[in-house]
């Protein structure tokens, strides 16, 4: 069962990023050390991906994780989408949150 918007959008963006980076499903289930089934679910939309494999994703196709979360979602969003994730320790939450303020406050002083 699809789990419907925004999974979709971020099920054609990790397709997209895939094909453009020229790496297989297969590759991706490989550095990733999951298996092509979680990957096939991220990219039809069936299964939910977590904030640090979305993370760990980016860096290896050279996009912002933003990005994946589409042209809707402002930077000052992604706080929001932290504390949606409820795979992730209280204290993990912090400091993804701390990482993500240090790097926004970086970014206003470059605009």
């Amino acid at each position: 069962m699809r789990l419907g918007e925004p999974y979709n959008q971020l099920a054609e963006r990790l397709r997209q990023a895939l094909t453009e980076a020229k790496v297989t499903p297969a590759e991706l289930a490989r550095r990733l050390h999951l298996t092509d089934r979680a990957i096939s679910g991220w990219l039809h939309a069936t299964r939910r991906i977590k904030l640090e494999d979305l993370a760990e994703i980016a860096v290896l196709v050279g996009k912002e994780v933003t990005w994946f979360l589409g042209k809707d979602v402002a930077l000052y969003d992604i706080e929001s989408v932290i504390d949606a994730d409820t795979n992730i320790t209280v204290a993990e939450r912090r400091a993804l949150k701390e990482t993500y303020r240090a790097f926004r406050d970086r970014r206003r002083g470059q605009i």
